[in-house]
């Protein structure tokens, strides 16, 4: 207790950790074959790469934050991974892309911010194929590969042919297969998603999953954050204390 006491107080500035944060990304992508000039925009809080590519750090900030030496490098991986991916092209269509495609639950911010990272100023078309699922979260559409997951667009759509109704069927179908496993109990009536691809708040969308729960009144889903999907009852009033405090 008292070393991590120490380890707060002791910290660098915010100024100076997101500095050191962005060096080490920079360095990464450079790494990872980026040629082009980057620049570290400290105000916003993002890379400026190239002409018109925008990084922005906060959120993989945030989990570096929480992790040390192992779990650190990983983040950086996961974010230079994910930005490598997003250069590269779609599948030309819809068939060729189909079981790639998976749905994702995010924060309307984080699809904003996602929209903005595919350009500067923002066009028709360029906006993220998503609507409202519950308060403070949307469902979307991603692709996802073993190199990086990219959010699909209007125009990503369009081009296939295809409409976001018709894609999000496949997208679910997709997610279902890649959860088959069943939810961990933590607690009598409190239960957690075992997923660890990225896609664990994502199974918010597969609703008939909770039927199989043996939670009392109608289920409650809590997600906490992306990584992360907790279920209990609304009749249990022990149980939402245990999940809240997860």
């Amino acid at each position: 207790m008292f070393n991590k006491i120490r380890k707060w107080f002791f910290k660098d500035p915010i100024e100076k950790r997101r500095q050191s944060f962005a060096d080490v990304v920079t360095a990464a992508l450079q790494k990872a074959g980026i040629s082009d000039e980057i620049h570290f925009d400290e105000e916003q809080f993002l890379l400026r790469i190239g002409r018109d590519q925008l990084l922005h750090l906060g959120n993989f900030f945030v989990d570096f934050e929480e992790c040390d030496g192992d779990g650190r490098e990983e983040v950086v991986a996961r974010l230079v991974q994910a930005f490598v991916g997003s250069l590269k092209g779609l599948p030309a269509t819809f068939a060729e892309a189909r079981d790639n495609i998976i749905v994702s639950i995010r924060n309307p911010i984080d699809l904003a911010l996602a929209t903005i990272h595919l350009k500067q100023e923002v066009t028709a078309g360029k906006e993220q194929a998503a609507r409202r699922f519950a308060p403070d979260l949307d469902i979307a559409l991603a692709y996802d590969t073993p190199q990086a997951i990219r959010l699909l667009t209007a125009s990503d759509l369009e081009g296939w042919g295809v409409t976001f109704d018709e894609a999000l069927v496949i997208a679910h179908k997709n997610l279902a297969a890649l959860s088959t496993e069943f939810f961990d109990e933590l607690a009598p009536g409190v239960y957690m998603g075992p997923w660890t691809d990225s896609f664990a708040v994502a199974r918010f969308a597969l609703t008939e999953r909770f039927k199989e729960l043996k939670v009392q009144g109608k289920p409650v889903v809590l997600v906490p954050n992306r990584d992360t999907i907790i279920v209990t009852g609304s009749a249990s009033l022990e149980s939402l204390e245990v999940a809240i405090d997860c």
